[in-house]
């Protein structure tokens, strides 16, 4: 009442000037709103008041809703309901199915949803970015850097590539080449829990590696997805972890194959801490040998992005790798240090 003000005055004394039917809302303490309830998103209930004026309602202050055409409701689970709503017993809500002989009772809390705005078929979104320098004279080096993801998503799937390539040479002699690319499939079973396919690829000359393949399966979890949180610094984070199982395959050019059956963990963040203008990332993944407890190959990739004008951005990153058993005479770990300039694009198809 006290945020809503005189309108609701207004609305109260003037009930017998609204339309003959109309929907109706009571708040806990006790004040009723009449009009046309257009939409619950983000915890708050758009309505459409009998003046045509709009207001917006905190949900945690709804005690009961009563419609007259039936609306589509979205519960917390993902569950979807469409029908009319009345006060049920114990302050839920009966929602009145056409399919269904008697109404379905629901509480107010379990409500996520109602009248949602229809999402895109399939949504895209990614990146690419690059860096290079390049020195001539007393010395003579080039090196080369590049990265991108891609994924599309629908309702209950989602694709995605990733990749990244870098190389680096020092008075013609080479000092770094390696690539890696990947590519995940993801079927959303509920709301939040899926099931994944991934493949993995990577070469490296200075780690004596033609090909690294990880061909791999499993249940993953969105723990966070884009608005699960209201505060605009929380708002599009988004957070998932994956674990499955995995065939492991390393061909070497001198050193000798391996080839395991390996467990995999995954986590990926996303987080615009300072939504369109600094993005927060971090993505590992981890293939430790089932056969035996040495085989452990573990990648990481974090760092941050900084917008510079519209889509395009400058990103700090630090890449590390580390093989507990890698070919003859190479190193364990690896580390990436890359400045790179890129492009942001994120569009939907209806």
């Amino acid at each position: 009442m006290r945020r809503i003000g005189s309108a609701l005055i207004l609305l109260v004394a003037g009930l017998d000037c609204g339309p003959a039917e109309a929907d109706e809302i009571v708040l806990k303490d006790g004040s009723r709103i009449i009009g046309e309830v257009l939409e619950l998103a983000g915890g708050k209930l758009k309505v459409k008041t009998v003046f045509a004026q709009e207001i917006l309602i905190n949900w945690a202050e709804v005690a009961s809703i009563a419609t007259e055409k039936p609306l589509p409701i979205v519960l917390k689970d993902g569950t979807r309901l469409q029908g009319t709503a009345a006060p049920g017993e114990g302050g839920a809500v009966s929602v009145k199915v056409a399919e269904l002989a008697d109404p379905v009772p629901i509480s107010m809390e379990s409500i996520s949803s109602i009248n949602p705005t229809p999402k895109p078929a399939v949504t895209f979104k990614g990146f690419v970015s690059a860096g290079a320098s390049v020195t001539d004279g007393n010395t003579q080096t080039r090196a080369f850097s590049a990265n991108g993801e891609f994924e599309a998503r629908a309702e209950r799937q989602r694709f995605t590539l990733r990749g990244s390539t870098n190389y680096a040479e020092n008075e013609d002699r080479l000092t770094a080449r390696n690539s890696r690319a990947s590519i995940k499939y993801d079927f959303f079973l509920t709301k939040r829990l899926y099931a994944f396919t991934s493949a993995l690829f990577e070469g490296d000359e200075f780690q004596d590696l033609r090909l690294r393949t990880a061909l791999s399966a499993g249940p993953g979890y969105q723990f966070i997805d884009t608005g699960d949180f209201q505060a605009p610094w929380l708002r599009e984070v988004q957070f998932s972890g994956e674990a499955g199982v995995s065939y492991f395959n390393e061909d070497y050019e001198d050193s000798e194959d391996k080839s395991y059956v390996a467990a995999r963990w995954a986590v990926k963040l996303n987080w615009p801490i300072v939504p369109k203008k600094v993005v927060l990332f971090h993505f590992h993944e981890g293939y430790p040998g089932l056969e035996r407890a040495e085989d452990l190959y573990v990648s990481t990739e974090q760092g941050v992005r900084f917008t510079i004008l519209e889509n395009f951005f400058a990103a700090i990153q630090v890449n590390w790798r580390w093989d507990n058993t890698p070919a003859t005479g190479a190193e364990r770990d690896d580390t990436i240090y890359l400045f790179s300039l890129g492009y942001n694009f994120d569009f939907s198809t209806s």
